[in-house]
């Protein structure tokens, strides 16, 4: 008995905290493969007053968008907040969805939580999910979400780049994946 739990401590250890921190839900991912250029928007759902928005903002969509390029080969346009976006959907000249120049729009969210001060450095916790449509049939391919403060192992809370970083890091890790099975398969 004691074996058994020895080896089931061992393989939680190895597999990390990651695996508590994210959730993913692919629901129609063969045409991943097929994307070779998003239009990424964002949503800020909450960030604490001690953190000016725009710089929050700014950390979330320069990482996203590079983390974006890198783990898909996608060309990413960033095309700013959801509300400008969602006005135009309706339109039936809506040019995004309609010009065939993206073949998806990647919707990501950025929620973080303030921890404190630990030797004059506010202190984080950033929860990220990000949603796949195609275009211009506006099916979703998937989404998945990372919470930092549960996939990640800190002995003090991050600061506010590490935060975002390491959230952005675990909502793309999983479409990464994903893409490189697609592919490895066809």
């Amino acid at each position: 008995m004691r074996t058994v739990l020895y080896y089931l401590l061992i393989i939680g250890s190895l597999t990390g905290c990651a695996a508590l921190g994210t959730k993913t839900n692919f629901t129609d991912s063969d045409l991943l493969p097929t994307i070779t250029r998003v239009a990424l928007i964002t949503t800020k759902v909450s960030v604490p007053s001690v953190v000016p928005a725009s710089v929050a903002d700014s950390l979330f969509v320069k990482n996203l968008a590079t983390q974006l390029t890198v783990a898909t080969g996608w060309q990413v346009d960033y095309l700013g907040e959801v509300d400008a976006f969602l006005s135009d959907m309706g339109s039936a000249d809506n040019t995004i969805i309609n010009s065939g120049k993206y073949q998806a729009v990647v919707h990501a969210e950025l929620a973080l939580a303030y921890y404190g001060v630990i030797g004059n450095v506010p202190r984080f916790n950033a929860s990220t999910r990000m949603q796949i449509f195609n275009l211009p049939s506006k099916t979703r391919l998937g989404e998945s979400y990372f919470n930092t403060l549960m996939g990640n192992s800190y002995k003090v809370h991050p600061i506010l780049q590490v935060a975002i970083t390491d959230g952005v890091t675990g909502m793309v890790r999983p479409w990464q994946k994903k893409l490189t099975q697609l592919r490895e398969t066809k």
